[in-house]
């Protein structure tokens, strides 16, 4: 009967040490369970974020390529009106130029005329007389000299304000182009 009790009090201390590791085990898997609860809610949240980021990364990628293609159209649409006035300006200039041309030969032909106008003069007169041919031959050819270098002073001032202004318009055209395609590809 001893030898009982001693095995039914070792087996009762046997169970009360199981039921105290029980005890400890039951608090270490409540701990385990409350971090778990904490894990799952701090994983939860960065699922929230990452969504909320994905999607504000889709609808910032949506905007940017909507501005990409706005850009890439205007761009498109600046290079037409470019080559457009740049053809614009070409033929102003080749038209300035056969102006220029014309306005040369015209003076040229208006002093070869009056030359030949006072020539005819000078001749006329040299026949009435020889002292009058003298003189007015020296007046004549003075004359048209003189109106020759002030006709050719005036068609070259002419021709000079026009290139001035022609070569103006272009610089400015081509530096409002220039500033329009550094905004564009701002």
């Amino acid at each position: 009967l001893e030898v009982q009790l001693e095995r039914v009090s070792s087996a009762c201390l046997t169970v009360q040490g199981y039921d105290e590791r029980f005890g400890e085990l039951e608090a270490i898997v409540g701990d385990a369970n409350g971090r778990i609860g904490n894990l799952a809610r701090v994983v939860k949240q960065a699922q929230d974020l990452a969504e909320l980021g994905e999607k504000s990364f889709a609808e910032n990628q949506s905007g940017i390529r909507q501005r990409v293609a706005d850009t890439e159209a205007s761009l498109l649409q600046n290079k037409e009106e470019v080559h457009a006035m740049t053809g614009e300006v070409h033929r102003l200039s080749e038209r300035l130029g056969a102006e220029i041309k014309q306005a040369e030969s015209g003076a040229r032909q208006f002093c070869e005329k009056e030359l030949s106008n006072l020539r005819r003069d000078v001749v006329q007169h040299q026949a009435s007389t020889a002292e009058g041919f003298v003189r007015v031959s020296g007046e004549a050819t003075l004359q048209v000299t003189q109106q020759c270098s002030k006709l050719e002073s005036h068609v070259q001032e002419l021709l000079q304000v026009q290139k001035s202004e022609m070569m103006g318009a272009m610089k400015a055209f081509r530096a409002e182009c220039n500033a329009e395609l550094k905004a564009v590809k701002q």
